[in-house]
């Protein structure tokens, strides 16, 4: 089951069918899974375990944002991890940033491999996915 959390930017991990990572950002308008609501401290934790990483690879792409931002989908594609995001009318997660040597779950602490692990969104290979490219919803409670 997923919930409607329209109006609050959120940011929440979660692997594709083969273990990657991708970061997933509502700005407002996306939906998350249910599991995501009952533990957003642990995703919040997760995340910033993620950026405290030493940066590990260039990105294949990112977004150019205004240096005064802080470009988020950058930071993870340079720590392996894939970076969707929607947009504030509730459009589908595109695909904003991702990394030339994309990480496994289990290849990440042990805080985020658990956290990304919970929520799987099957049929999905994030790195057969190119820029801009619609991430297809799921169904259920993300597994």
């Amino acid at each position: 089951m997923t919930l409607d959390i329209r109006g609050i930017e959120y940011d929440w991990l979660a692997c594709d069918e083969h273990g990657h990572v991708a970061l997933l950002s509502t700005a407002g308008g996306g939906r998350a899974p249910r599991l995501v609501i009952e533990d957003t401290s642990a995703q919040d934790a997760a995340i910033e375990l993620l950026l405290a990483e030493r940066k590990l690879c260039a990105p294949r792409f990112a977004p150019d944002l205004d240096e005064t931002f802080v470009n988020t989908w950058k930071l993870m594609a340079m720590r392996g991890i894939f970076a969707f995001d929607s947009d504030a009318h509730g459009g589908p997660y595109r695909l904003v940033a991702a990394p030339t040597e994309p990480r496994l779950a289990l290849q990440l602490p042990y805080l985020v491999r658990r956290v990304a692990s919970r929520i799987v969104i099957p049929r999905t290979e994030f790195a057969a996915l190119a820029a801009g490219e619609v991430l297809v919803c799921w169904s259920g409670d993300g597994r």
